[in-house]
């Protein structure tokens, strides 16, 4: 940057051709020797900016990366995912649509008052289902 300015003017000064007074000519150099130096901050200070922002986004991606292991092994070690599907037990509960499991964040956790509702459907159910299979078998043993 600056310090080709100042050695090309140092040189002119030398020769004497352009400007006959000297004084003149260290201040034209002493200028841009200041500005090469700004130049020179400024570029640094860039630089500087760079490096601290590729390392908060390098450590960003650090943490957003072992996040995405802590999740995966809980998944692995539970079986299930816990993360946006409620709670889950064995042959029942809330099963989502396999388009849903594709964009698991974004679907928030079943209200607490929907599991009731879900527990009381389910007893209805199996009460049902218990008095037809007895139905069905005292129909078995009459006939």
């Amino acid at each position: 940057g600056g310090t080709e300015y100042v050695n090309s003017a140092e040189a002119a000064m030398h020769s004497g051709r352009e400007m006959n007074n000297k004084m003149e000519w260290k201040e034209f150099i002493d200028t841009i020797r200041q500005k090469a130096i700004r130049e020179q901050s400024q570029k640094e200070e860039k630089e500087k900016a760079r490096s601290r922002a590729n390392e908060v986004h390098r450590e960003q991606q650090r943490s957003l990366a072992a996040d995405a292991r802590a999740r995966s092994d809980t998944t692995r070690a539970f079986g299930t995912n816990v993360r946006g599907l409620g709670d889950l037990e064995d042959g029942w509960g809330y099963f989502p649509s396999l388009a849903a499991l594709q964009f698991q964040s974004a679907i928030p956790p079943p209200s607490a008052s929907i599991a009731e509702e879900e527990k009381r459907k389910r007893a209805q159910l199996e009460i049902i289902l218990r008095s037809i299979g007895g139905i069905v078998f005292i129909y078995f043993l009459i006939c």
